[in-house]
């Protein structure tokens, strides 16, 4: 935790930074803010989660092994985390030490690539937008091993622009050809 050099705070502004927590590599995603705004999660361009108590300091790391492709998605207490490997699911609550393993990864065989964008979760499903222009849909839980196959998938026929939502039983997304695309929720 470093406090911010030369910046004198003056009320009622936010021109001087409270905190700064410097984390490794070389870029982070936005940050996802747990339900009570105590924690925040980013992952670094390396693959690896941070939980950050929103004072700065850290409370735990995740190391994944394959570079983050987008923002993660925070529900009932798991992070999903989109990676060129596939879909990570954490828990957000760390593990009770230092590090904290992966729950399960979501991934195809024969699918190269992971999720693009933010994933949505709702009803114990998390959708995910793909990297080959294909809607994937994983069982929140996971499947009880260590890499879970997608429940249903679709090509789209584009690549998605955008992250996936969830709404009134319909998932969208929107497409690199100019398009909105609804799926409707069993």
């Amino acid at each position: 935790l470093t406090e911010p050099a030369g910046c004198e705070p003056s009320a009622p502004t936010f021109a001087c930074p409270s905190w700064s927590l410097p984390i490794s590599g070389t870029s982070a995603t936005t940050p996802v803010l747990n339900a009570d705004e105590t924690v925040l999660y980013t992952v670094n361009n390396a693959g690896t989660v941070f939980a950050v108590s929103t004072n700065g300091f850290l409370q735990w790391s995740a190391t994944l092994g394959s570079p983050s492709t987008g923002t993660p998605a925070l529900a009932e207490g798991v992070l999903y985390v989109p990676t060129a490997a596939g879909l990570f699911a954490v828990d957000a609550d760390g593990c009770g030490g230092a590090s904290c393993p992966p729950l399960w990864r979501g991934a195809d065989t024969g699918v190269s690539g992971g999720p693009t964008r933010q994933p949505a979760v709702a009803n114990g499903v998390v959708y995910a937008a793909w990297g080959d222009g294909s809607l994937r849909a994983f069982d929140a839980s996971g499947c009880g091993g260590s890499v879970c196959g997608s429940l249903w998938s679709d090509a789209v026929g584009s690549p998605i622009t955008g992250s996936p939502a969830v709404s009134n039983g319909q998932v969208y997304v929107g497409t690199q050809d100019g398009r909105v695309v609804a799926y409707g929720l069993p």
